[in-house]
């Protein structure tokens, strides 16, 4: 009984210290505040208002090596724990090991969502940046909050949607210089 607890309370815990860590500092919503009122809702559903987001100088220190980081760990995480299980059937009925392993993806996505947030508020600060990876950091972003849903729903083939959009981002960022080496080694 006392095992049983145990194992159940660990990802129930951890689960809820991810999330309390997810909301956003209040120098976040302080830049979120300062675009104009409706701009907001423009910018999600027109990509092409995304780069009015835009700073002219650096907002903040390092976010080129902020956004590096924060992009390898999120995408280290979509790998190892959504990508893979996924693209070795761990996620089907029958599974072995099916329960834990979506326990572990939705411990990963929160955490991939939460470090692909934040390379955004980094690209944010970055006028360069900024134009070149606000439209595609979006895409993902947005991909990667639709997939708890779809998961939910046993629409596991969102994944592999995720994962080309992910890979498009990496791409992107290889095109422009960057290279993010992915941290699978990314523990749960």
């Amino acid at each position: 009984m006392r095992k049983t607890t145990t194992v159940l309370a660990v990802p129930v815990l951890s689960v809820s210290l991810l999330l309390a860590g997810c909301g956003g500092s209040s120098k976040t919503a302080t830049s979120t505040n300062t675009v104009a009122a409706g701009s907001t809702a423009t910018a999600a559903a027109d990509p092409q208002d995304l780069t009015s987001q835009c700073p002219a100088d650096n907002t903040q220190a390092f976010p080129k090596a902020r956004f590096v980081t924060n992009l390898a760990l999120g995408s280290g995480a979509f790998y190892q724990w959504l990508y893979k299980p996924y693209k070795a059937g761990k996620f089907e009925k029958g599974a072995s090991g099916r329960t834990m392993t979506m326990i572990k993806a939705g411990l990963a996505g929160a955490f991939a969502a939460k470090q692909l947030k934040d390379a955004t508020n980094n690209v944010k600060a970055d006028p360069t940046l900024c134009k070149a990876f606000i439209t595609p950091l979006t895409k993902l972003s947005n991909t990667l909050e639709g997939l708890k849903g779809n998961i939910t729903s046993g629409d596991f083939g969102a994944i592999a949607g995720a994962g080309t959009a992910m890979d498009q981002l990496l791409s992107t960022a290889k095109s422009k210089g960057i290279e993010v080496t992915p941290q699978e080694n990314v523990k749960l």
